[in-house]
């Protein structure tokens, strides 16, 4: 069966197209598995985490990308199949997939969007009551302070003042005297990787006093927590909204080449009889 101009163009454009759709998958892929496993990252999601669960959404969003890279990685074969064998069902098929990871991909995006907002828009108050209610006493969530304040160099969400009504002062967790935690202050060893473990202060008596920026951190982490959550949500809205973009455009040249093979089959079946 000869293919007509148009039906080829629509095959070389499907198979050039499944090239740049397995490179979506492997990114995809790619990116969930840098989100989870780069700890850093993973322990400041947990600040944004929901009460009932230990993940936040990003990191939801992570393993829903590794899940789409995956069966981007599988479904490209059946579009390559299809395109090679000159086979509609296939490319029918194709199409059926192209617009389930379409939806899936639009929806990262989306959520994305939106737990951002949400997230920022409560992120001082929730933050804050977290600080003052659990500090000292959940260990992930004061790592997690831990490592932004050492990180963004920064105490408190607003300020050192969270800490004057926190459990961890109120009860002396940290400690008799110590109205302050280490990881406000100016660290000796603030270059080191895990420096937030193991904080060393410049001085940690001039630290506890009024001694401004010279000894101690007096800026809120605020701000800082607020650009990497928009950082990291950006990530998955321009993967999310763009990676559908170009599903779409398979979605469309798959529907063309189909077409073009209905064409040239029924054109066949006329010249048989």
């Amino acid at each position: 069966m000869a293919l007509s101009c148009g039906a080829k163009c629509a095959k070389l454009l499907l198979l050039i197209f499944n090239a740049f759709f397995w490179s979506t998958g492997i990114i995809l892929f790619s990116l969930g598995i840098f989100f989870l496993v780069e700890d850093e990252r993973s322990l400041l999601f947990g600040l944004f985490a929901n009460q009932t669960t230990s993940y936040a959404l990003p990191q939801y969003l992570a393993w829903a990308s590794i899940a789409i890279g995956t069966a981007i990685f599988i479904i490209g074969f059946c579009g390559c199949c299809g395109a090679l064998k000159d086979l509609r069902f296939l490319l029918i098929l194709f199409m059926a997939f192209l617009f389930i990871i379409f939806a899936l991909e639009l929806t990262v995006g989306v959520l994305a969007v939106v737990f951002q907002e949400k997230v920022v828009a409560e992120l001082k108050l929730k933050l804050t009551d977290k600080l003052q209610k659990q500090y000292g006493y959940n260990d992930a969530l004061t790592a997690a302070i831990d490592l932004a304040q050492t990180k963004y160099e920064c105490c408190g969400i607003g300020g050192p003042d969270d800490y004057r009504l926190s459990v961890w002062r109120n009860q002396s967790v940290g400690g008799q005297g110590n109205t302050l935690v280490k990881t406000c202050c100016t660290l000796i060893n603030m270059k080191e990787k895990h420096s937030y473990i193991n904080p060393r202060p410049i001085d940690y008596e001039k630290c506890k006093s009024n001694f401004p920026d010279t000894y101690r951190h007096n800026k809120g982490c605020e701000s800082a927590l607020e650009a990497f959550i928009r950082s990291e949500c950006l990530v998955f809205i321009i993967i999310g909204c763009g990676f559908s973009g170009i599903t779409l455009f398979g979605m469309i040249i798959s529907l063309c080449l189909c077409r073009a093979l209905g064409s040239t089959q029924s054109l066949s079946d006329r010249e048989d009889t």
